[in-house]
C-alpha cells in the first residue's frame, strides 16, 4: 500500500507541475516543438508568426541552457495569410545543437521549445526514429490496457533515444490517450519540451476525436498536414480521426497530391508519407506509384508490420506502441536515396552509466554504454557535463 501511494503521490505531483509549466501556442506558429526546422549552419529557415500588422522591432535568437545564437532577420507581412513571416538567417560558426526559439514581436516575446536543429550537413546515410502511439499520460481500457507507467516508459525510451542521436523522430499520432481532455494536451506538452531531440507529429484518432482539433492546435501545432526535407529527401505528413468522420478527407488527398507534385517537380531523391493509420485505404498501389513513393509509415494497430506496395515495391511499414511496458521503436537507416534497414528496437536495451556525476560537478567522468539490440547506432551520442574553468571551457 505504501508503494502505491508513493506512485500516486508522485504522479499527481507531475500533473500539477505540468499543468503550471503549459503553454498555449501564440505568437510563433511555425517551426514548433512538433514540426522543427533543421537547417545547416549559415542557412536560412522561415519563422512564421501571428501578429498585427502594425507589429515592429522584429528579433529572434536560438538558446540552450548553456549557449545563444542571435539572428539576423528580415521581416514581411503578407496580408492574403495575415501572417509575419521572418526570413532568419542562421550564422555560419553557429554549434550544432537542437535550440529553442525566442522571437520579440514589439513588446512581446515568445518562446518554443526545440524549435531549431542546426547541423553541420544534411547526410547522405543518416538514420530517424518512427515512434507511434503514445497515450499518454496513461492508459486504462478496462480488459485490454492498464497502465498508470506511460510516463514513466516515455522518459525512459527518450533518454536512450538521446545516445541513439537520430536526425529527428517521427510520431505518427495517438499522443495523447483522450483528446477530449485538455489537460491531456497540457501534460504532453511540457513532457515534449523536456525532450533533446526534433519530433515531427501528427494527429490520430485519439488526439482529434469531438474537440480535439481546437486542443492540439493550441498546444501542439496550428498546422494539421505539412511536409518538410531533409536535404534532398521529402516527408510529408497527415492528419487522422475517424470521429464525426472518417479521415483522408478530399482537401487533405488534394493537399498531399500536390505537395508531391512538387517534390517531384523539385527533383527530391527520396519521397516518404506518415500519419496514424489510412481508415479509408486511399494509399494504395496506384498512388504510390503515380507519386513515387518510398516509404510510408503508421501506428494505430499496436502491432509490427512490413509490407510493400505497388511495383516500386514500397515500404508500407507498420510500428506497435510504447505504453504498458511494450516500449518498442522503430530505427529507419538511409543510404544513398534508398532504405537500408528497418529493424524494431525494444526498449531497456540499452543504457549509459557513468562515473563520477554527470552533473557539471566533476573534472573526470567516465562512461560505460550497454547495448544489447541486434543494430549498432553509428551517430550515437554521449555529452559530458564537466566543470567550467578560467578558460571559459
Amino acid at each position: 500500500m505504501r508503494k502505491i501511494l508513493l506512485q500516486l503521490s508522485l504522479f499527481v505531483f507531475l500533473f500539477v507541475s505540468m499543468l503550471l509549466a503549459s503553454d498555449p501556442i501564440s505568437i510563433v506558429q511555425y517551426p514548433s516543438s512538433t514540426c522543427p526546422a533543421i537547417q545547416i549552419a549559415g542557412g536560412e529557415f522561415q519563422i512564421k508568426c501571428n501578429a498585427s500588422s502594425s507589429t515592429s522591432n522584429w528579433a529572434a535568437k536560438l538558446f540552450t541552457d548553456y549557449n545563444e545564437v542571435n539572428l539576423s532577420i528580415n521581416s514581411v507581412y503578407d496580408s492574403k495569410i495575415q501572417q509575419w513571416i521572418l526570413t532568419a538567417t542562421i550564422p555560419s560558426d553557429a554549434p550544432f545543437e537542437l535550440y529553442s526559439l525566442e522571437v520579440t514581436a514589439g513588446s512581446r516575446i515568445d518562446q518554443v521549445s526545440n524549435a531549431v536543429k542546426i547541423i553541420q550537413e544534411f547526410r547522405s546515410e543518416y538514420y530517424f526514429i518512427h515512434l507511434p502511439d503514445l497515450h499518454l499520460p496513461h492508459v486504462s481500457w478496462i480488459g485490454y490496457y492498464d497502465d498508470n507507467n506511460t510516463i514513466p516508459e516515455f522518459l525512459h525510451i527518450f533518454k536512450e533515444l538521446e545516445l541513439i542521436n537520430p536526425e529527428f523522430v517521427i510520431q505518427t499520432g495517438d499522443l495523447v490517450e483522450n483528446g477530449r481532455e485538455e489537460e491531456h494536451y497540457e501534460i504532453v506538452q511540457e513532457l515534449l519540451s523536456e525532450t533533446k531531440l526534433p519530433i515531427f507529429a501528427t494527429g490520430g484518432n485519439h488526439d482529434l476525436w469531438y474537440n480535439g482539433h481546437d486542443y492540439w492546435k493550441k498546444y501542439i501545432n496550428p498546422i494539421m498536414d505539412y511536409s518538410f526535407n531533409y536535404g534532398t529527401h521529402h516527408y510529408s505528413g497527415m492528419e487522422m480521426y475517424d470521429i464525426p468522420t472518417v479521415t483522408f478527407r478530399a482537401d487533405q488527398i488534394e493537399w498531399l497530391q500536390n505537395d508531391l507534385q512538387n517534390s517531384m517537380t523539385n527533383n527530391d531523391n527520396m519521397r516518404s508519407l506518415f500519419y496514424h493509420y489510412d481508415e479509408s485505404r486511399q494509399i494504395d498501389a496506384d498512388f504510390v506509384d503515380e507519386y513515387e513513393i518510398d516509404l510510408i509509415l503508421y501506428g494505430h494497430t499496436h502491432l509490427n508490420g512490413e509490407q510493400t506496395l505497388g511495383n516500386r515495391n514500397t515500404l508500407n511499414l507498420n510500428t506497435s506502441y510504447t505504453m504498458d511496458e511494450n516500449g518498442e521503436y522503430r530505427i529507419i537507416k538511409v543510404s544513398n536515396n534508398q532504405i537500408q534497414e528497418y529493424p524494431v528496437i525494444k526498449h531497456k536495451k540499452l543504457g549509459v552509466v557513468y562515473s563520477s556525476a554527470n552533473d557539471g560537478s566533476n573534472w573526470k567522468i567516465t562512461a560505460h554504454v550497454r547495448n544489447t539490440n541486434s543494430c549498432s547506432f553509428e551517430n550515437g551520442l554521449l555529452k559530458f557535463f564537466v566543470k567550467k574553468d578560467a578558460s571559459g571551457y
